[in-house]
């Protein structure tokens, strides 16, 4: 094995049904694991668990919700939800050589991506350590990139299609994929950074006319620093029922 050891797994993409999922053998090399799920008016529970080994059942370990800016606690509840709509993040804590998520679905839709690494070292930012007296100044790696995607033949909606991670962030990239290039009315695709101050300083990121430039793959990456309360939203009118996937990138700072 080769470090830094890194994995990752798409566990769903909008379920609709409850399901038990394993997670890939891999993740008992990662020293952090981050479980990050998107709902869209989901009502349903989730429970994250692991085992140390085949002999032992699954049960409930320890995590702490990531997307918080209050002061996090250690929990083992359900995480339960209600007709939400939003992303949230779960940080993994121990060492769970097998792990599996279980969600149970009554209505709504859920996405699921799972990453880890072996470093758990994830700073964007240079620090300086002072060693025997000298100041040593060192890069350490960057935070680890959040994907949140959605797909459908609907509209893209700025209440739906959207993050908010709830703590300072960089937005990486937003990328665009449609089944075939879309034509008819309301042609425009908008990104919008919603700014969580005031409204004055809202931030058009861009607007395409995806019909006239027969768009069906865009990748957008604006490199852009947000705050905790910044809200990144797209909106498009899907006239003709294209099926789409959108994916924002983002990294916490």
């Amino acid at each position: 094995m080769s470090l830094p050891w890194t994995e990752e797994e798409k566990v769903w993409d909008a379920k609709a049904v409850s399901e038990t999922y394993a997670l890939k053998s891999g993740f008992q090399y990662c020293q952090v694991t981050i479980v990050e799920i998107t709902t869209a008016a989901f009502s349903g529970t989730l429970d994250i668990q692991g085992r140390l080994s085949d002999l032992n059942a699954f049960a409930n370990v320890p995590y702490i919700r990531q997307d918080q800016a209050s002061i996090q606690t250690p929990s083992v509840s359900q995480i339960s939800l209600t007709t939400d709509t939003g992303a949230y993040r779960y940080v993994i804590l121990g060492y769970w050589p097998k792990l599996q998520l279980v969600m149970t679905r009554s209505a709504g839709t859920i996405t699921c991506g799972v990453k880890g690494s072996s470093s758990a070292l994830s700073f964007p930012y240079l620090v300086t350590q002072l060693i025997a007296g000298t100041a040593v100044i060192g890069k350490v790696s960057e935070p680890a990139v959040v994907e949140t995607p959605f797909t459908g033949t609907g509209n893209i909606a700025v209440g739906v299609e959207k993050i908010a991670p709830a703590a300072a962030f960089k937005l990486v990239a937003i990328e665009l994929h449609l089944s075939a290039a879309p034509t008819g009315a309301n042609p425009n695709l908008v990104l919008t950074k919603d700014d969580g101050g005031s409204a004055v300083y809202d931030l058009n990121i861009l607007t395409l006319d995806l019909v006239a430039n027969a768009v069906t793959d865009l990748v957008v990456n604006p490199n852009l620093l947000c705050k905790s309360t910044d809200v990144i939203t797209a909106a498009w009118t899907n006239t003709n029922g294209v099926t789409y996937g959108l994916i924002f990138k983002h990294q916490l700072v």
